[in-house]
């Protein structure tokens, strides 16, 4: 993988869905700057995104983030809330 790619963790959308914040022209344009991490359109608790957060460059979701998890995420740049 290239050393300058990021993760770009997208995780709990809801109460939106992928294909709504994004076209598929642009999900195909981000895949091919950034590693995408999709994790699905369903209500979460937001664990489901600690395990990618280390390398995370952007999160897009609805999920908490708490001080903890912030902690887990040193490369982070970006949130982007998707109400």
């Amino acid at each position: 993988m290239n050393s300058l790619r990021k993760n770009y963790g997208k995780a709990a959308a809801y109460p939106q869905k992928l294909n709504r914040l994004f076209s598929e022209e642009k999900i195909c344009m981000i895949s091919a700057l950034a590693d995408f991490v999709y994790l699905g359109d369903k209500k979460t608790t937001g664990d489901e995104i600690d395990e990618h957060l280390s390398d995370a460059a952007a999160v897009i979701g609805q999920m908490e983030m708490s001080e903890s998890r912030l902690k887990l995420a040193p490369g982070l740049r970006e949130l982007f809330s998707t109400l």
